[in-house]
């Protein structure tokens, strides 16, 4: 991009959410190591069900390489049952998620392990989902197991039709600097009412 395409682009897009997440799809971006999502669930039965599991089917390659565009910050908790999945494990079973200074985290064990959903009918229960990967390139969707008064089935849940994407960093080719692995790399200077966009190098971006 350049220098006016980028001013362009702060003024016009990036402070738009909505036009911003647009921007983004378009492109096909992917969020880089973790990414949060809302999913609301509605039982559609006349007689009470249970959550009883959920898991990531994915299927993971080589980190993405090509543009890296500075991340905006994430926003607040929000009030839902958090869930996250780690990509990297092999199993890939949904946790409960946890705050710290990094941000939102996988806690470790199953959330269902100790826990389960009851939706009666036409109830509805909303999760905040979480998805975080350090070695791959991975598109999943969320695998949900209900039980009900007969045996247990399960929904694959994608994202309006496609499998949710997120990727891990780029492998660097330099350790001393972070964004080394990627083709091209833009960053902003100032607050988010007045951002400057500029085209960074790469292999001069340090830690």
């Amino acid at each position: 991009m350049s220098s006016s395409e980028l001013a362009s682009f702060a003024k016009d897009i990036y402070t738009q959410s909505a036009k911003y997440q647009g921007w983004l799809t378009s492109r096909g971006a992917v969020p880089v190591e973790g990414a949060t999502t809302t999913l609301t669930l509605r039982a559609n039965s006349t007689q009470p069900v249970r959550i009883i599991r959920m898991s990531a089917i994915k299927e993971c390659a080589q980190p993405l390489n090509g543009t890296y565009f500075q991340p905006p910050a994430e926003g607040g908790a929000e009030p839902n049952i958090m869930l996250g999945v780690d990509l990297d494990t092999s199993d890939s079973i949904f946790q409960e998620m946890y705050h710290n200074e990094s941000g939102l985290l996988p806690s470790g064990p199953s959330y269902f392990d100790q826990n389960t959903v009851m939706l009666n009918p036409g109830e509805t229960q909303t999760f905040t989902i979480g998805a975080f990967t350090k070695l791959y390139s991975c598109s999943f969707k969320v695998r949900i197991y209900v039980v009900g008064s007969g045996p247990a089935v399960y929904q694959d849940i994608d994202c309006a039709g496609t499998s949710f994407k997120i990727t891990a960093p780029a492998r660097t080719k330099n350790p001393e600097r972070p964004l080394s692995g990627y083709q091209t790399a833009y960053g902003r200077q100032g607050d988010y009412t007045a951002p400057e966009w500029i085209r960074l190098d790469p292999n001069s971006v340090g830690k």
